[in-house]
């Protein structure tokens, strides 16, 4: 990889005096850490570094992905290419202007190179070897915002560099100079944090004007000139806006940036240190979505009063995504802490591989007895989810009940003569999955607001007929579906009621402040909200916002709320984390836990989730990008579009940015991804790629 401006950063910005405040600060978002998000200007246009690590953002989702990343080309890195490929770049008013596309190539036969942009297209002749291809495209194909560039190659190609738009280079054109020079800068595409500052430390000659540009959609662009050194200026307007963040100098050759990011004031948190929880119970309330319980959304229907005192005792992550839309594969990317691409529980007939190392199996080198026992037929030994228990049982094929009074009765007898020695327990409920049952009193309060009711489903919603009405083979009327939502509602009430027993008895036997509760769900259900009832269909909301609550005073702060996304397959690395044992090398979720605590709090972080592989979505801060097999996006800002009605992405250039290149990153190196060494794919760690 070639050097670049930003390499030379060594350490993060602390102390710096901001231009809004004096005193300590903390990066939040590293401009080194986060380079492969960066976008390069030379000669006034977009330059895209083929051989980079972050060159995948440009590959529009990974779909379709005839790219050969990160080749070796004598003491090049590019990307090979056959026969043609597309790129999905973002430009400026000022960079599209010239029509200019240039690449740096090396082709095998001569011919000709042709760039497709808006149906317009300009060619470029080759000869074999090493070329400079400079085309031009009519006034008007590029467009300020995002541009798809469909590329035309002869054969078997080498890419080196890619320039859109400015002046065209020469023949014998390089990649831009290792330090900022003015004819080349530097792009972010971020979400300005809550009392957010730029802070620097530049370093060049007197006669050097470095100079940051901030541009957002519906806002005065800021530009603000520094001096060689320290430099700070607030970006308070801009707080939880998405924006366009420049770097640029003027005046003198070149300039180097010693250090520079987002910082927000006070110091940085430490990690906490404590003894390891004794024992770690995972509640896991199948087919439940956030916004129907009322810990995660006060306006919801459902009473929740043990969670919420759970959740006065722990930390509650508001924007927790399940990695599917359906039972076995959410369940395997939680037991495996892995992406579904990877573990595979994609088809009806996958089975979990058994060389993934599944929850038990990582808990037992702590020396916890495993435990476990779920009402969900489908996790059991049969589909890869039985080994490493000391004891496990499912309910539904070996007997003993459905219902969560069952399964804690269950708990409660395997624990019998257990009690004395520490203990790792997942029990997996069903209750908010059909069958929904009448509970009361819950039912009648939830459903009495509607008026009497004397239809069908007066005690139950039975499996079978919900596959009906999910097929248009049943009808129900408003009124039916108002009692279906209200059996749902009660069922989650029913469900919290029975955790409270466990709860009750886990403190009768002194173990409430040294037992470990983690809380969460494998997925949701639509009902009605896109004229559909069930889940599998879609990655909106109601399928893949799921609760997420982790309990452990000693190591996360009690009555935390955590607004960053984050990924129910980062549940077990946290269990790893609490219990000082080791993860699993295949394992590609991370631990909670300096979330929790503040150390990696203030940037949003990403959150992802699939249907089946063949459709995808990502969640960062207030915005969610959905993308489809045909790697077509919709863009969605969640908090005043909590059902993805409204596509925002052509009126919201900086956020379908901050998305698409997290999205993008994301997609095409999700197999290799590491949560624990690369970061999320909206705020990278230094290890990213390595």
């Amino acid at each position: 990889m070639r050097a670049h401006g930003l390499t030379g950063l060594l350490a993060l910005v602390v102390g710096v005096a901001s231009a809004q405040a004096q005193g300590t600060t903390r990066t939040v978002f590293d401009l080194l850490a986060n380079r492969p998000l960066a976008h390069e200007q030379v000669r006034g246009g977009l330059f895209i570094d083929a051989g980079a690590p972050g060159f995948p953002k440009y590959l529009r989702f990974g779909r379709p992905q005839p790219w050969k990343l990160a080749q070796k080309d004598g003491a090049l890195l590019v990307a090979g290419l056959k026969g043609g490929g597309k790129l999905l770049v973002p430009l400026t008013a000022e960079q599209a202007a010239s029509g200019v596309v240039a690449l740096r190539l090396r082709v095998a036969k001569a011919g000709r190179v042709g760039i497709t942009v808006a149906k317009q297209k300009a060619v470029a002749a080759v000869t074999p070897g090493w070329n400079t291809a400079v085309a031009k495209l009519p006034a008007g194909a590029l467009q300020a915002g995002e541009n798809l560039l469909e590329l035309d190659v002869p054969g078997d190609i080498a890419l080196h560099w890619v320039q859109v738009g400015g002046e065209a280079p020469s023949a014998d054109a390089g990649p831009p100079p290792v330090e900022l020079s003015p004819e080349g800068g530097v792009a972010y595409y971020v979400v300005v944090p809550m009392a957010g500052a730029f802070e620097a430390v530049l370093a060049g000659d007197a006669a050097c004007k470095p100079w940051l540009r901030v541009t957002s959609t519906g806002m005065a662009p800021m530009m603000t000139q520094f001096k060689p050194g320290k430099a700070a200026a607030s970006l308070a307007a801009y707080a939880g806006k998405p924006v366009r963040l420049a770097l640029g100098v003027n005046g003198c050759p070149r300039l180097s940036i010693t250090s520079a990011g987002l910082t927000v004031p006070g110091a940085a948190p430490q990690r906490l240190t404590a003894k390891p929880p004794r024992n770690v119970i995972i509640w896991l309330t199948d087919n439940t979505r956030a916004d129907k319980v009322r810990t995660f959304n006060p306006k919801a229907r459902a009473e929740t009063p043990v969670l919420d005192g759970l959740a006065r005792r722990g930390a509650l992550f508001m924007n927790a995504y399940a990695q599917g839309n359906e039972s076995r594969l959410s369940h395997a990317s939680l037991w495996t802490s892995m992406y579904p691409v990877v573990h595979g529980m994609i088809s009806g007939e996958a089975v979990l591989p058994g060389k993934w190392v599944t929850m038990a199996e990582a808990v037992k080198p702590t020396g916890l007895a495993t435990l476990g026992l779920s009402a969900n037929g489908y996790i059991n030994k049969r589909w890869g989810f039985g080994d490493g228990w000391d004891a496990y049982k499912n309910h539904l094929h070996e007997g003993g009940g459905l219902m969560a009074e069952h399964l804690v009765a269950g708990a409660l007898k395997m624990l019998e003569k257990r009690w004395d020695k520490p203990f790792f327990m997942y029990i997996g409920s069903i209750d908010a999955h059909v069958s929904w049952k009448a509970h009361e009193p819950w039912l009648s309060k939830y459903d009495g607001e509607h008026g009497p009711y004397t239809g069908k489903y007066k005690k139950a919603l039975y499996d079978p007929e919900l596959d009906l009405i999910a097929a248009g083979k049943v009808k129900l009327s408003d009124r039916d579906k108002q009692r279906v939502v209200a059996l749902y509602d009660a069922d989650i009430s029913y469900n919290d009621q029975q955790l409270g027993v466990l709860l009750a008895e886990l403190e009768k036997r002194g173990h409430q402040d040294d037992t470990m509760i983690i809380v969460t769900s494998d997925h949701g259900e639509e009902f009605w909200e896109h004229g559909k009832i069930g889940h599998g269909q879609s990655s909106r909301e109601e399928l893949t916002h799921v609760p997420l609550l982790i309990v452990y005073p000693p190591l996360l702060p009690p009555g935390t709320v955590i607004d960053e996304a984050v990924d129910v397959m980062d549940v077990m690395p946290t269990v790893l984390d609490a219990l000082g044992g080791k993860a699993p090398a295949d394992w590609q979720g991370m631990s909670l836990l300096p979330l929790a605590q503040g150390v990696t709090r203030g940037y949003p972080t990403a959150a992802v989730t699939t249907q089946y592989e063949n459709a995808h979505s990502m969640r960062v801060g207030r915005w969610k990008m959905r993308v489809g097999g045909d790697g077509e996006a919709s863009l969605h800002e969640i908090p005043v579009d909590p059902f993805e009605r409204t596509d925002v992405i052509d009126k919201q250039p900086e956020a379908r940015r901050v998305l698409t290149d997290a999205m993008s990153l994301f997609l095409v190196l999700r197999k290799q991804w590491k949560k624990s060494l690369w970061g999320t794919p909206s705020n990278l760690l230094p290890g990213f790629g390595r």
